[in-house]
């Protein structure tokens, strides 16, 4: 790991303390420099009590005419006569409390239609945002920066609005998380700088392999010097950094510890990053938005086939949604177990959906309104949203009828009790919806 000392430019008088910070952090071996600069926050060592918001991103564009199938529209199959699941293939969705027959999931959710046949699973069909960009950079940016029109446009969007929310009201450097997928732009521009997690058992310092048998002395020997150190200047600065790098190593290496469970997680990436988010709500971790995500979703080509010898369904796409499907499961077993699966919610989004109809490589292309799938034990399970019709489905694409941020604006006042989120999405919108999903 390098940083800007280590390229050669020395720190002189006009050194800032995020200077210092990068310097003595990256030898500890740290990535998420940010974090350790604010009030760190404290695991309770007891599964957290709090409620809890976990965004699953699908990096990519996901096709949501392959996750949520419209049923009984004659347009899906004729525009998508390769691609289309067939009739009868899709899971039904008829038998939650708040049931739809105009709707099947992708044959490969079981674990999500048991879900819903519970109460504990929701979709929202046709969500976006005003004026549709279908660059993938673009388009993550708007959904991360919670902004599109008007004087908060994207050019001109300062942070992202996780930071927002974390600066009112869960500033500590816990109160908000990316685990396993980098620092999104959700959580830049803000104060309370979340923490950036890649792996729990990586989250460490590092070990020299020429003393490893003394590397818990050696950690001992660096507290000890620590505590000698001044308090305040750049001294200080660089300190209270360590202590709290010290601090945050053994709330995580305890989470890793004291973590029990029978659940058999997947070998996959969204899995091992579900498993850590359990881990650290076992740990009673006082994190409120936990937000993770994995890739694969621009499936330009070769998205969904029926086996000829099985008749079951295959391809890219249908790939990605067990592995969806069965992460998900795993950790609502998990959060069942452990007693926090009622107060939990999980939103799966995607920064696009796709066209209507299939491209000549069997896949489709960029296109604008999707489903957000919504999980956990305190969702109102059900369809949301303006129904799906056959005139919609024979235009181009889908147009947005439910602004993505509706969907984040009533969980975080519904479920996580904030108070005005006028800050956190501050500009007026063209479409706004109440939708009762928790």
């Amino acid at each position: 790991m390098c940083n800007d000392y280590c390229n050669g430019r020395r720190f002189g008088k006009s050194a800032t303390r995020r200077d210092v910070l990068k310097t003595t952090l990256a030898a500890a071996g740290f990535a998420a420099l940010g974090p350790l600069t604010g009030r760190l926050g404290t695991a309770s060592g007891a599964v957290s009590a709090q409620t809890t918001f976990t965004i699953i991103n699908m990096f990519g564009g996901n096709d949501g005419l392959s996750t949520v199938v419209p049923r009984g529209l004659a347009s899906y199959h004729s525009l998508r006569p390769t691609i289309a699941i067939p009739p009868g293939m899709e899971l039904s969705l008829a038998g939650g409390p708040a049931g739809t027959t105009a709707y099947g999931l992708n044959p490969k959710m079981p674990k999500t239609q048991a879900l819903w046949d519970a109460g504990d699973a929701a979709i929202v069909n046709l969500v976006g945002y005003p004026d549709p960009n279908l660059s993938h950079f673009e388009s993550e940016d708007i959904w991360s920066f919670g902004m599109r029109n008007g004087s908060g446009s994207l050019t001109t969007a300062a942070s992202g609005w996780i930071a927002r929310y974390a600066d009112r009201y869960a500033p500590t450097s816990l109160g908000a998380m990316s685990v396993g997928i980098g620092r999104r732009r959700d959580f830049v521009g803000g104060s309370t700088n979340p923490l950036l997690l890649g792996r729990l058992s990586e989250f460490q310092f590092q070990r020299d392999g020429q003393f490893a048998n003394n590397h818990l002395h050696r950690l001992e020997a660096a507290r000890q010097m620590l505590s000698t150190q001044p308090t305040t200047g750049l001294s200080g600065e660089a300190r209270a950094a360590l202590d709290s790098a010290h601090q945050l190593v053994d709330q995580v290496q305890a989470a890793i510890a004291s973590y029990s469970s029978t659940v058999v997680y997947p070998s996959n990436s969204l899995a091992r990053s579900m498993q850590d988010i359990a881990r650290l709500v076992q740990a009673g971790f006082p994190t409120r938005i936990f937000y993770t995500g994995f890739g694969g979703f621009d499936t330009h080509s070769e998205q969904n086939a029926v086996d000829g010898t099985t008749g079951l369904l295959t391809g890219g796409h249908a790939d990605l949604m067990q592995r969806l499907d069965d992460a998900v499961g795993a950790y609502a077993d998990d959060a069942k177990a452990m007693g926090s699966w009622d107060r939990t919610v999980i939103a799966v989004i995607s920064e696009f959906g796709r066209r209507n109809f299939e491209n000549g490589s069997l896949g489709t292309d960029h296109g604008h309104g999707a489903c957000v799938l919504l999980m956990g034990g305190a969702v109102n399970g059900g369809s949301y949203g303006p129904p799906m019709t056959d005139a919609m489905l024979q235009e181009d694409q889908l147009e947005h009828l439910v602004d993505f941020r509706d969907i984040y604006r009533e969980i975080l006042a519904d479920h996580l009790g904030a108070g005005s989120l006028s800050a956190v999405f501050p500009e007026a919108q063209q479409i706004s919806t109440t939708l009762g999903l928790v």
